[in-house]
């Protein structure tokens, strides 16, 4: 590549960059995945933009969400009293003696 276009990417060279095949680079640029310019039958990449572009999306992965509380955390808040046991000695006849 000339030294002219150096800071221009060919679909060729992100798909060696991102092991995929260039159909596949060329998809998400068509799908806006992928920043991007469409020339002719060819897209290029400007190199900043592309760079910044998976710099964001790596940094992106670092944050962790916060889950959603489920509805187990509100089943211990809520604990149910076991049952009360019958009293057997009261259920058994006198002994007679």
């Amino acid at each position: 590549m000339s030294p002219i276009l150096s800071d221009i990417l060919t679909s060729e060279v992100v798909a060696e960059l991102l092991a995929c095949e260039p159909s596949t680079v060329e998809e998400a640029a068509r799908n806006k995945d992928l920043p991007a310019v469409k020339y002719g039958r060819g897209w290029v990449f400007p190199k900043e933009a592309f760079l910044a572009h998976i710099n964001a999306k790596a940094l992106s992965n670092l944050i962790k969400e916060v889950p959603a509380p489920t509805g187990v955390l509100l089943d211990i808040k809520k604990k149910k009293q076991p049952p009360t046991l019958p009293n057997l000695e009261a259920l058994l006849p006198k002994a007679v003696g």
